[in-house]
């Protein structure tokens, strides 16, 4: 089988065992994309839609006193409440946040993923690699994650209540009111940051569906492989082949090259003369000799005849 360079780079990869599975092949050959949400985006779009604005707020020194309150003005507050998402495969459950630092490293070309796996197969038939059995990674499911457009968000409403904040909160330790000690937090209104996300990512389920026969598995060379890599990505009986068609070629040049020589040799009667002018004088010579027998044939003919 003849292989394009793309091919022969990837052969050459798995052959440093530096391509071995579904997602060193896409990190390898640089095949995704790096997702991740841009908390800094969101930050100005909540200040843009929070310019300016302050919400009411009651505050009690605690709930027993809830009769003496007071009531305080504040800014919303941006909150990063959870948000993970959870792909479940072979009966594990693989959990990803969507505010992680990380990001997502999702593919970016399926049909890439399809010519390796064609790749993988014929490797295997040929015994130049042998499979063997894996655990499925958290970061070659988060490969079928796909990126997409949020259409719309969920509207952030002025509260149609007024929030109540304690200024000494108690908190239930051993069955015993405690009181808490810290910092009061007043901003009792705030906004989900998930509301100013204008991307958001899901799994492809069609795509996972259709590589997981080989999420679980990955391929080791065999020294087959190797010695097909030193003879540059041919069999044993394609470099015989080609043995013995440069043999041919060379024996027909040769051939052809002492023909040449011989016809050479032939022609060359005097180096310092023409030898296509010689060969015309020769040629005129035996001619006129011809002509001149044949005149003496008729002459001595008309004298018999007399």
């Amino acid at each position: 089988m003849r292989f394009n360079k793309h091919q022969r780079d990837i052969i050459k990869a798995i052959n440093n065992k530096d391509v071995y599975d579904i997602e060193s092949f896409v990190k390898k050959f640089n095949l995704y994309e790096h997702f991740i949400v841009d908390k800094e985006k969101i930050k100005k779009a909540f200040d843009e839609s929070e310019s300016g604005k302050v919400y009411p707020v009651d505050v009690v020194k605690n709930l027993l006193e809830h009769e003496n309150k007071s009531r305080i003005s504040v800014p919303a507050k941006l909150e990063y409440t959870e948000n993970k998402k959870k792909v479940t495969f072979n009966s594990c459950c693989y959990e990803y946040d969507l505010w992680d630092e990380k990001g997502f490293y999702i593919a970016i070309d399926y049909d890439e993923i399809v010519g390796f796996i064609s790749l993988w197969e014929y490797l295997k038939r040929e015994l130049d690699v042998f499979e063997v059995e894996k655990e499925v990674s958290k970061g070659e499911i988060e490969l079928f994650f796909r990126k997409y457009k949020k259409t719309t968000n969920t509207p952030n409403d002025t509260n149609n209540y007024i929030p109540i904040v304690q200024e000494e909160p108690f908190q239930l330790i051993d069955n015993k009111l405690q009181k808490k000690v810290g910092e009061v937090d007043y901003n009792a209104v705030k906004r989900n940051a998930y509301n100013y996300v204008e991307e958001d990512v899901k799994i492809d389920s069609e795509q996972l569906k259709m590589f997981s026969a080989y999420l679980d598995k990955k391929i080791l060379p065999t020294p087959s492989l190797t010695k097909y890599v030193s003879n540059k990505y041919r069999t044993e009986d394609e470099k015989a082949t080609r043995l013995s068609l440069i043999i041919a070629i060379v024996s027909i040049i040769i051939s052809i090259c002492s023909s040449l020589f011989s016809i050479y040799a032939t022609l060359k009667v005097d180096p310092s003369n023409d030898n296509l002018k010689i060969i015309q004088e020769e040629l005129d010579t035996i001619e006129n000799s011809i002509r001149d027998d044949f005149d003496n044939k008729m002459k001595i003919e008309i004298q018999f005849s007399k």
